[in-house]
């Protein structure tokens, strides 16, 4: 991980890494709605700031709860590739600084609006930014949105590589995190990595954080589960790790490059070109995309994390 505060790859040679999950495959498992991409993504259509800023606005009653999801796209930037240089530095920097700024204008429009039940940080964030970083955005992100910090409160942060020092995840559990969203393959039972594994799992026990695993069907990824303690194989996942069910959140509010909001009866995307995502915030505009829904999720259904 890069919270020793020098930044490193998100790769890693022993693991073999999965597709990071965005912000509207994170709703699909929230809410574990099989058909919503297919229902929803070519009915996208562009919209000004205005409507952009109404969508934000008329789906927030002051009742209800939301999940709020950050997305750190690093790996899909082509500077990034180059570990620790400083042009990825300060790429990450700006990146950051733009993140934080969009957190802060859609906050002061939800000034008053219900809790956050729900935090997200997806893209393998602890690869990416170091500790002071990370507590930067956790420390901003509780300034500028109402965090429940209480029973049925969950913080999920996306990690690439399980295979860590122990003392980063006190800082990642000393933040808030409660999940810890495994993008890796498992190591199998019996391998040089199971036993490490074995013990990173009994810290996390210590700390309260509970790993989770996305899981896969043919329709693609629908679901969190929690990792068991005696599953350390992707094979047969599904026969011995309790499913994680809770009350899904009201809406999802999506912060970042692309990043996707579902607000009642509308979907809100961000621009999807850095130049588009900057330029937008440097001229004060939150713009984006929006889609009027046929259909109506009904979010209270099904299993959520």
């Amino acid at each position: 991980m890069a919270l020793s505060g020098q930044r490193m790859s998100s790769r890693s040679d022993r693991n073999c890494h999965l597709a990071d999950i965005d912000s509207l495959g994170l709703w699909r498992c929230v809410t574990r709605k099989h058909s919503l991409l297919s229902s929803l993504q070519d009915q996208t259509r562009h919209s000004s700031e205005t409507p952009a800023r109404n969508t934000l606005l008329e789906a927030n009653p002051h009742q209800g709860t939301v999940a709020l999801a950050l997305e750190f796209p690093f790996k899909t930037m082509p500077v990034c590739t180059e570990t620790n240089s400083e042009a990825a530095g300060n790429a990450i920097r700006r990146y950051l600084d733009n993140l934080l700024d969009e957190a802060r204008r859609v906050g002061e429009l939800l000034q008053d609006g219900p809790a956050v039940s729900h935090l997200y940080l997806l893209g393998n964030v602890a690869g990416w930014l170091d500790a002071a970083e990370l507590t930067e955005v956790m420390f901003r992100l509780g300034r500028y949105f109402h965090v429940r910090q209480s029973q049925g409160h969950c913080a999920v942060l996306a990690v690439d590589d399980w295979n860590q020092d122990k003392g980063a995840y006190n800082l990642i559990r000393g933040l808030g995190f409660t999940h810890l969203l495994i993008n890796s393959t498992l190591p199998l039972q019996g391998s040089a990595d199971s036993e490490r594994f074995a013990a990173l799992r009994q810290h996390w026990d210590k700390l309260g954080l509970t790993p989770i695993v996305p899981v896969v069907d043919d329709t693609g990824v629908h679901a969190f589960q929690r990792i068991g303690e005696r599953d350390t194989a992707m094979a047969g996942i599904g026969e011995n790790i309790e499913a994680v069910v809770d009350a899904a959140p009201d809406r999802l509010i999506g912060l970042g490059l692309g990043a996707w909001s579902v607000l009642g009866h509308q979907l809100l995307r961000n621009p999807t070109q850095l130049n588009h995502y900057y330029g937008s915030l440097s001229e004060r505009r939150l713009d984006g995309q929006a889609a009027n829904r046929n259909r109506v999720l009904k979010t209270r259904e099904g299993s959520s994390l």
